[in-house]
């Protein structure tokens, strides 16, 4: 008689590798991330490009103190895009949340069918 809890194992293991695949393909779609890292190819690839040509890349200008009422203005910019960043960490952090919680879900589904 073969043992059919060890193929049955094997079936969950198998068919949470797929889950796991299947959100993280998810993930990276929602979050452009197969994007960003094709864009970051080609400016690395052209950056490499001017470097060959012995063209330097952009330097930046000296310093310069900002007036008063610019300072102002950079100040509510930069605490503007700080919230942005936390908003964007913490909705990353949900995103890998409801994953997780989908693959213990199913986990557990299939742990009651059998």
């Amino acid at each position: 008689m073969p043992d059919n809890s060890s193929a049955l194992g094997w079936v969950y293991i198998i068919g949470a590798v797929l889950v796991f695949l299947v959100c993280r393909e998810i993930v990276c779609w929602y979050f452009k991330l197969n994007e960003i890292a094709s864009l970051l190819r080609q400016v690395r690839d052209r950056l490499s490009s001017i470097q060959a040509y012995g063209i330097a890349p952009f330097e930046k200008p000296p310093a310069q103190p900002l007036p008063a009422p610019q300072e102002a203005v950079v100040s509510v910019i930069e605490r503007a895009l700080d919230g942005l960043r936390s908003a964007w960490k913490q909705q990353r952090g949900v995103m890998i949340g409801v994953c997780a919680f989908v693959l213990f879900v199913v986990v557990l589904l299939v742990g009651f069918v059998r």
